[in-house]
């Protein structure tokens, strides 16, 4: 249900973050891991329970053949949660 608000409110606004330029490109969908972050946010559990929680529920993140796993690593989704352009667009999707 959240990835479908997600998917809506990101036809609209915008993806909730982009390749900035510089690195290795995407190798997960910005748009699940919006809406794991914000499951994660919404049952008040830690990165790690979230990425338990995803491989136990099969959710598939990746768009890159590149990518480690299914769902991307704690150290990223740290990273993603303070990304500034990600903040914004959460501020706008909860308002």
């Amino acid at each position: 249900m959240i990835l479908g608000l997600v998917r809506e409110f990101s036809k609209a606004h915008g993806k909730p973050y982009d390749y900035r330029g510089r690195g290795p490109r995407l190798r997960y969908d910005p748009e699940i891991v919006a809406a794991l972050l914000i499951l994660k946010a919404a049952l008040r559990i830690g990165t790690r329970a979230l990425i338990k929680l995803a491989k136990r529920l099969k959710i598939d993140a990746r768009i890159s053949e590149k990518a480690y796993d299914y769902t991307p690593g704690e150290t990223q989704l740290r990273n993603i949660m303070a990304r500034r352009d990600f903040l914004e667009w959460l501020d706008e999707f909860i308002a």
